[in-house]
């Protein structure tokens, strides 16, 4: 739920809400009635518990047997739990910014870093990890750094991911000091399990040889103390247009692409989920979208590097459907959408899903893909808040 101004000023401490996220809604003191139809709405959408038990523990496959791989995204090391028991492969996806939040002197304490992702990678053994590098703005730098790292305000995904400028890699190569700490750590730690470190905001081969520069420099810092750094496999986040254009150049430097959906959604549309004004403009089933994904997915597959795809597409099993019939076999997703996604996935056949995909490429309207998307899920054995 987004877009919603001056909400929290409106809502006291201990006072009664409802928070719709299916309708992106925020309700104040609910009446009794509010509170039924709340409650009865959120059972509809609560995946059964037997949905869950029964998916969690076999692999993502479709119908006819090709292997789909399900990862989890996840914000805190605690987060590890649910992936294992949601049946996540890996992690296609740790924000290792979150780490910050509570601890902004962890931006330049190498040995916190890597205990933390250490653990990490011990705990989701013999899984693959994939760390996402400080995903951070100017605008949580402090002019004060040396006493005050962060500022205190530490803004949502969707606040910071709207605004463009000094961000992610971009920013950790304005601060090569800090940059390496965490690279130092991400290198010891890789030593610990399977490791892939990615570069967030990358929009140029120029900044992604600047990034790979900086690993050879932790990795020399590292020899001369006589501790080995492990080969890590490198690779870039796609999320900005330019990058998506140039996915075929950045593939042959890479060892992996992960397209993040959300924020190339909202650069390529030119859209601020976040303001209520144009959030409706957020569509990710554009064919603008959907063109670009294959753009990236076919420059990854010409280079034989894996592509994964994050974000909210990715938790949404009938656009996950989509995707599949584009070529795409891995994903990251939040934890609880993994067993959905596992038994939608296990009723259709990849050749359907590209039969579905070629003809939904052919559309002009986000309408017209909706109505033929549904169209063909409509078969599919009911699932609360899917195909309901």
């Amino acid at each position: 739920v987004v877009g919603l101004h001056n909400a929290s000023e409106q809502v006291q401490a201990g006072q009664l809400v409802v928070v719709d996220g299916t309708s992106s809604e925020l309700l104040i003191d609910p009446t009794p009635e509010d509170l039924a139809r709340a409650a009865h709405h959120a059972d509809d959408h609560r995946p059964a518990a037997a949905v869950v038990e029964a998916e969690r523990r076999r692999p993502a496959s479709t119908a006819d047997g090709v292997p789909i791989r399900l990862d989890a995204n996840i914000e805190f090391p605690d987060d590890l739990a649910a992936a294992r028991y949601a049946g996540a492969e890996g992690i296609g996806l740790y924000r290792s910014e979150f780490l910050l939040a509570n601890h902004a002197d962890d931006v330049r304490d190498e040995d916190r870093q890597y205990e933390i992702y250490r653990r990490m990678l011990e705990g989701m053994a013999p899984g693959t990890v994939t760390v996402r590098t400080f995903d951070i703005d100017e605008g949580q730098l402090s002019s004060r750094l040396e006493e005050h790292p962060l500022d205190p305000g530490w803004e949502p995904d969707e606040r910071r991911a709207a605004r463009q400028g000094l961000r992610g890699l971009r920013l950790s190569l304005t601060r090569p000091d800090l940059f390496r700490v965490q690279l130092r750590a991400l290198l010891r730690a890789g030593r610990h399990g399977r490791l892939r470190i990615m570069f967030p905001f990358v929009s140029s081969i120029e900044q992604l040889r600047d990034a790979r520069q900086m690993v050879a420099q932790a990795s020399a810092d590292l020899a001369r103390r006589g501790t080995p750094p492990a080969a890590v496999p490198i690779g870039v986040m796609i999320e900005i247009p330019a990058a998506a254009y140039t996915a075929d150049l950045l593939a042959r430097e890479v060892d992996f692409f992960t397209i993040g959906t959300n924020d190339l959604i909202q650069y390529c549309l030119a859209v601020d989920r976040a303001d209520e004004r144009v959030s409706r403009l957020y569509e990710p089933l554009h064919p603008a979208i959907l063109r670009m994904i294959l753009m990236v997915r076919r420059a990854a597959t010409r280079q034989r590097i894996p592509v994964s795809l994050c974000g909210e597409m990715a938790s949404d099993p009938a656009i996950l459907t989509l995707l599949v019939g584009l070529g795409l076999t891995e994903f990251s997703m939040t934890p609880g959408a993994i067993p959905i996604a596992k038994q939608v996935l296990s009723e259709l056949r990849s050749d359907e899903l590209r039969a579905l995909a070629r003809r939904i490429l052919k559309l002009a309207t986000i309408d017209e893909i909706e109505r033929v998307l549904l169209a063909a899920l409509g078969r599919l054995t009911p699932i609360k808040g899917v195909t309901s």
